[in-house]
C-alpha cells in the first residue's frame, strides 16, 4: 500500500497535501478553463470562490468525524478559524449568485455534504453516497462538472448564444477529462476501498484497462475540443491531455500521494495555464 500524505506532515509537498492548497487551485483554474472556453469574459472573484469552496469541501471530506454533526462540533473545538472562512466563503457565494446559481448550489452542496456523510431522518438513514459500488468516480465528475462548468454557466442567465451552443460539448469534453484523471485515483485508494468493501471501477477492471480506460477518455475528449472550440484552445488542451497521458502511464500501486494530487491533479491547473496563454495571446 502506498504511504499516504498526512496533513501534519513536515514537507512542502506533504503541507501541501494536507491542507489541500493544489485542490484549490485545481477548482480556480477549472472555473477560469470554463469562462474561457465558453468565451466570457472570465469572473476571476467567482473562480476564487470556487476554489476555496472546494478546498473547504476536500478538508471537510478528510475529517474522520462519523457524522456532519460531529464534524460541525469538531471544526468549532479544533479548528475555529476554518469554519468561520467557511461560512464566508458561503456567505459571498450566495451574494455573487443570482437565482439559477442560488438553487444549484443549493443541490450541490447537499451532493459534497454526503458524498461522505450519513443522511439521517428520523428513522431513514441512507449511507455516505461514496460508500455505494462503483458510483464514487461518477459523483466525483458530476461535482466537478457541475461546479466548474454548469455554475459559471448560469452566470449568464441563458442569455449568451454562444455559451448556450457551448454548453453540451463542453460538459462532455470536460466530463471525460475529469473522468481520465479520477480513475486512477482508484488504483492508488484500492488498499482502503477493500477495508471497506467498497467495488470500484478501477479494482475491477484492474490496472492496465484503467489506464487504456483513461486514454480512451483523453482521445475522445480531444475529438470533442477539436469540433468545440477555436485552434488555439484545442490545442492547449491537446497538449494538456498529452501531458496527463503520461502521468496515467506511470500509474502503479507503489506511487505515492502526491504523484496524483500533485502531478495529475496539477493538469488541471496545467491545462489553466496553457488555456489563459491561449486566451491572452491566441
Amino acid at each position: 500500500m502506498a504511504k499516504e500524505f498526512h496533513p501534519s506532515g513536515k514537507t512542502l509537498s506533504q503541507k501541501l497535501y494536507g491542507m489541500h492548497l493544489i485542490t484549490a487551485l485545481c477548482g480556480f483554474g477549472a472555473t477560469v478553463s470554463s469562462y474561457i472556453l465558453f468565451d466570457e469574459q472570465i469572473d476571476y472573484f467567482l473562480a476564487i470562490l470556487i476554489g476555496f469552496a472546494t478546498l473547504l469541501d476536500y478538508h471537510l471530506q478528510n475529517n474522520k468525524s462519523g457524522s456532519i454533526k460531529e464534524a460541525w462540533k469538531y471544526y468549532i473545538k479544533n479548528n475555529i478559524l476554518l469554519f468561520l472562512f467557511a461560512w464566508v466563503i458561503v456567505v459571498c457565494l450566495l451574494l455573487k449568485s443570482n437565482f439559477y446559481q442560488f438553487i444549484f448550489m443549493g443541490h450541490l452542496a447537499l451532493v459534497a455534504v454526503f458524498y461522505g456523510y450519513d443522511l439521517k431522518l428520523g428513522k431513514f438513514k441512507l449511507g455516505a453516497l461514496r460508500y455505494n459500488n462503483n458510483i464514487k468516480i461518477f459523483l466525483i465528475v458530476y461535482v466537478w462538472v457541475a461546479a466548474t462548468v454548469w455554475y459559471p454557466f448560469l452566470e449568464t442567465n441563458f442569455k449568451h448564444e454562444v455559451s448556450r451552443s457551448l454548453l453540451v460539448p463542453e460538459t462532455i469534453q470536460r466530463a471525460l477529462f475529469y473522468f481520465a484523471l479520477t480513475l486512477p485515483f482508484d488504483i492508488r485508494d484500492e488498499e482502503s476501498d477493500k477495508r471497506v468493501k467498497l467495488k470500484t471501477l478501477a479494482a475491477t477492471i484492474g490496472l492496465k484497462k484503467t489506464q487504456f480506460l483513461s486514454t480512451l477518455c483523453l482521445i475522445f475528449s480531444s475529438i470533442v475540443a477539436y469540433y468545440a472550440y477555436h485552434l488555439a484552445y484545442f490545442l492547449a488542451i491537446s497538449v494538456s491531455h498529452i501531458f496527463c497521458f503520461f502521468i496515467i502511464l506511470g500509474v502503479n500501486k507503489k506511487r505515492k500521494g502526491f504523484y496524483y494530487t500533485g502531478l495529475m491533479d496539477g493538469s488541471i491547473v496545467f491545462q489553466a495555464i496553457l488555456l489563459l496563454i491561449a486566451y491572452y495571446f491566441g
